[in-house]
C-alpha cells in the first residue's frame, strides 16, 4: 500500500514545437545496444512539452522506438500498446477495444497526440478507432506518460498521455512501401512512406490502408451465438468483432524555414457486434451488425520564432472536423433485446417486425490558438509558459431510424423516427499555463508549476491543476523522483448535464485526478531498470447507469501499484530480455462514504517479457508473452445478467505467445521482410468484462501467420 501525502505546487508547460526536435544521434555498437540504450539517451518532449531526458522528467514516462516496433512484429497501435507497464488492452465485441491504465478502465480518460495534435472527441470522449491507426511505419518513437497530464495538456490527459512522435524526412530521405498480411483474420494493410531533407526544410507524407475479416470460427459462419440450454459450449465458438472495414490515413507534415504544417485526414471504420448480452427469454442469432466510422481532419499551422539566445516563441494555429457515426440494425419490441437482429432461418427463434436502423451521429469541429514561451533564465532556472483558446462547434447529437425495407419511419409509432441526444452547442474552453524548473544543486532538480482552465459551457467553472517534482541523481546509473501530478477530463457532450437533454441521468461534475509517484531508475552498461509505486485517485468518476440509461457522477477511485521495466543484455549484445509489468488494486467510495473493491473486469497483474536473440546484424528472432492474472468480477451480478452460470476459474489469468523472425537491410539495404506467428499456442474465446455490472462475450484471436515486407527506394 501506498501512502504518500506530499504537496508541492506545481507546474506547466511548454507546448511541443511545430518544427522537429534535435536529439543526439547515438553510434551503437551493434543492434541490440541501439535497442536497450536508445530510451535511456533520448530526449522526450512530452513530459514537459520541450526536450529533456527521461530520467529527468516529472512524469512517469515510457518510450517506444521505431526498432521496438520492428522487433516486436507488432501490427497496430493496440498491439504495441500491450507492451506499456501497467496497461491492459482488452476487447470489447462492440464498439472500440479498451485500454485500462492503472487498474482504471481509461478508454476516455486518455489523451492520445500526433506530433502534438490532440486527436481526441468531445461528443463522447477519447479517441475514436484508435486500435486501428495512426500506422506504424511512420512512427519515430511513441511517449507514453503513465498517470495524469493535464498540467500541461489540459483536459483528457486524466489517466495517461500516448504521444505519437513521426519520422521526418531526413529519416525516410526517400521512398519506402510495406505490405503486411496474416492468415485468420485476413488482415491487409499497404503503407506508403516519402520524405526528403532540403536546404530550405524537409517533408514527410505517409498513406496507410488497412482491412481485415475480424476473428471468429468459420464453422459457425462467423456468428455469435448466445442462448440458453444450446448445444454450443458456453466459452467456445464465439465472436467476430473489430472487423476492419476499408480504412485509410494520409498524414503529412511540411517545414519550411520556421514554419510547419501538418494535416491528418483519416476515415476509419469497423464492423462490430453492437452487444452480446443475454436474457433468458430468448434466442439470439447475431453477425456483424454495427459499423463504427470516424472521419477525421486534422490541421495545424506553426511557428517557430528565436526571440534571443535564451528566449523562443512557438505560436500554433489548429483546425480539426470529426464526424462520428454508429449504424446498426435493431429489432423492435424485444424485452431487454431491442439492440439485437432475430435469426429468420432459425425456426426457434422470433422474429418481431419492424426492423429499422439506427444511425448516431456525433459531429464536431473547432479551431484553436496557442502560444509557447520558452525561457532559459540561467544555468539555474528554465521556464515555460503559454495559453491556450479553442473553440469547438458540436453535434446535433442524434439517433436517426428508418425501415431498412422501405427506408421510411418506422411504422411502429412507438418508435421515435429521431432522438436529439444533444443540441448544436459552442464549446469554449480556455487556458494558461507555467512551469519553472530549478537546478538546485548538480544533483538535485525540484519542478514546479500550475496551469487553469475554464470550459463554458459543459463546465462553467475553473480548474486548477498544480504539478511538481523533485528529482536527486545519486550517480550516472542511479536517480530517484517524487512526483505529483493532477489532471481532469471534462464530461463529453452527450453525457454533460450542462448539455445533455436528458438531465435526469448525466454528469453533473468533470473527473478529476491526482497521482502521487515515486520511482527508482537504474542504467548501466547491460541493464536498464524503472521501478515506479503511484496512488492515484480519480474523483467524480463518470460511468455508464443501466438503470437509468445515461452517465452518471458514480463516487471516487481510489487504485494503488507499481509498474516496472527491465531489460537485460547477455552474450555481449546478442541476446537481449525485456520484461514490463504493472500492477493494481483498486478501491470505490460512493457519495455516502461506502467503500468497497472496484470489481470493473481488469486484471490486477499485467506483463509483457519478451526475448530477443541477433544471430547476425541482419537477422533476429524475437519472442514474447503478453497476458494478464487475476481478474476480479461480482459473480453475483454476472450470473444475473446471464442463463449460463459464469466460470470464477476462468477469470485466473490469459496469455498469448508471439513470435517474429526479421531479415533487415537485405539487397543493398533495400528490403526488410518480417515473418511473424500471434498466439502461437492458438488461445481460443473467453469471457470477459467490461465493468462491475455488465460483461461480453469475446473472442481475443486465432493462431495469425503473417509477413511483412517493405523496400526502400
Amino acid at each position: 500500500m501506498i501512502r504518500i501525502f506530499f504537496l508541492l505546487l506545481a507546474s506547466i508547460f511548454i507546448c511541443s514545437t511545430s518544427y522537429a526536435v534535435e536529439v543526439a544521434e547515438l553510434e551503437p555498437e551493434t543492434v541490440a545496444q541501439l535497442m536497450l540504450f536508445y530510451e535511456w539517451d533520448e530526449l522526450v518532449i512530452t513530459p514537459s512539452k520541450r526536450p529533456g531526458r527521461i530520467a529527468e522528467a516529472a512524469s512517469p514516462v515510457y518510450v517506444f522506438t521505431t526498432e521496438d516496433i520492428q522487433r516486436t512484429g507488432v501490427r497496430n497501435f493496440m498491439e504495441l500498446v500491450k507492451f506499456i507497464p501497467g496497461f491492459y488492452v482488452y476487447p470489447r465485441t462492440d464498439q472500440i477495444w479498451r485500454i485500462a491504465a492503472r487498474g482504471i478502465n481509461s478508454y476516455d480518460k486518455i489523451l492520445f497526440l500526433l506530433d502534438g495534435i490532440p486527436l481526441n472527441n468531445s461528443a463522447q470522449g477519447g479517441a475514436v478507432n484508435m486500435n486501428l491507426f495512426p500506422g506504424l511505419e511512420k512512427i519515430k518513437r511513441v511517449e507514453v506518460i503513465s498517470g495524469p497530464g493535464s498540467t500541461m495538456w489540459g483536459s483528457d490527459a486524466a489517466t495517461a498521455i500516448i504521444s505519437i512522435i513521426t519520422k521526418d524526412g531526413r529519416d525516410i530521405d526517400g521512398h519506402v512501401a510495406s505490405v503486411n498480411v496474416s492468415t485468420e483474420d485476413n488482415h491487409r494493410q499497404a503503407d506508403i512512406l516519402s520524405g526528403k531533407k532540403y536546404d530550405w526544410g524537409e517533408y514527410l507524407l505517409s498513406i496507410t490502408y488497412a482491412e481485415n475479416d475480424g476473428f471468429g470460427n468459420e464453422e459457425f459462419g462467423y456468428k455469435n451465438y448466445v442462448h440458453d440450454g444450446g448445444s454450443i459450449p458456453w466459452n467456445d465458438q464465439r465472436g467476430n468483432f473489430n472487423h476492419i472495414y476499408p480504412s485509410y490515413e494520409i498524414y503529412g507534415k511540411v517545414r519550411y524555414k520556421d514554419f510547419t504544417f501538418k494535416a491528418y485526414i483519416a476515415e476509419k471504420n469497423k464492423y462490430t457486434f453492437w452487444t452480446t448480452s443475454q436474457s433468458t427469454n430468448y434466442h439470439d442469432v447475431q453477425d456483424k451488425k454495427s459499423i463504427h466510422s470516424a472521419e477525421d481532419i486534422h490541421l495545424e499551422l506553426g511557428h517557430h520564432a528565436e526571440l534571443s539566445d535564451t528566449m523562443t516563441l512557438e505560436t500554433k494555429l489548429t483546425a480539426r472536423k470529426i464526424d462520428y457515426t454508429r449504424d446498426k440494425v435493431v429489432e423492435a419490441g424485444m424485452n431487454h433485446g431491442s439492440d439485437f437482429i432475430c435469426d429468420p432461418t432459425d425456426p426457434n427463434d422470433v422474429c418481431i417486425e419492424p426492423i429499422h436502423n439506427r444511425t448516431e451521429k456525433f459531429p464536431e469541429e473547432g479551431i484553436g490558438l496557442e502560444f509557447i514561451f520558452n525561457w532559459d533564465i540561467n544555468e539555474k532556472n528554465t521556464l515555460v509558459a503559454g495559453a491556450r483558446a479553442r473553440v469547438v462547434e458540436a453535434g446535433p447529437g442524434e439517433f436517426l431510424r428508418f425501415h431498412v425495407n422501405t427506408g421510411q419511419p418506422p411504422a411502429d409509432p412507438n418508435i421515435e423516427a429521431r432522438t436529439l441526444l444533444y443540441a448544436e452547442t459552442t464549446d469554449y474552453t480556455y487556458g494558461a499555463y507555467v512551469e519553472d524548473t530549478f537546478y538546485a544543486t548538480d544533483k538535485l532538480t525540484l519542478i514546479g508549476g500550475i496551469r487553469i482552465d475554464y470550459n463554458d459551457p459543459r463546465e462553467t467553472k475553473s480548474v486548477i491543476m498544480p504539478r511538481g517534482a523533485a528529482i536527486y541523481k545519486f550517480s550516472d546509473a542511479i536517480t530517484a523522483k517524487y512526483m505529483y501530478n493532477t489532471g481532469y477530463i471534462r464530461p463529453g457532450m452527450s453525457k454533460s448535464y450542462a448539455i445533455s437533454l436528458s438531465k435526469h441521468g448525466s454528469a453533473k461534475e468533470s473527473q478529476k485526478v491526482r497521482s502521487h509517484d515515486i520511482a527508482l531508475t537504474y542504467a548501466a552498461e547491460k541493464t536498464q531498470l524503472s521501478v515506479g509505486v503511484f496512488h492515484m485517485t480519480v474523483y467524480d468518476n463518470i460511468i455508464y447507469n443501466a438503470n437509468l440509461g445515461s452517465f452518471i457522477n458514480d463516487g471516487d477511485i481510489t487504485t494503488e501499484g507499481v509498474e516496472l521495466l527491465f531489460k537485460q543484455g547477455f552474450f555481449d549484445g546478442k541476446l537481449l530480455f525485456s520484461l514490463n509489468y504493472g500492477y493494481s488494486t483498486a478501491e470505490k467510495e460512493d457519495a455516502f462514504g461506502s467503500k468497497s473493491n472496484y470489481l470493473q473486469g481488469i486484471p490486477h497483474h499485467v506483463y509483457a517479457a519478451g526475448l530477443t536473440y541477433l544471430f547476425t546484424d541482419k537477422v533476429s528472432l524475437h519472442a514474447n508473452v503478453t497476458g494478464w492474472a487475476d481478474l476480479e468480477m461480482d459473480n453475483a451480478k454476472v450470473t444475473s445478467w446471464y442463463a449460463v452460470p459464469t466460470h470464477p476459474d476462468e477469470y485466473d489469468g490469459e496469455h498469448l505467445l508471439n513470435f517474429n523472425l526479421r531479415f533487415a537491410d537485405l539487397f543493398d539495404e533495400h528490403l526488410d521482410v518480417s515473418l511473424y506467428v500471434l498466439n502461437t499456442l492458438d488461445r481460443r474465446a473467453r469471457l470477459q468484462a467490461y465493468d462491475s455490472w455488465h460483461t461480453w462475450w469475446s473472442y481475443d484471436r486465432g493462431r495469425s501467420i503473417g509477413i511483412k515486407t517493405s523496400w526502400e527506394f
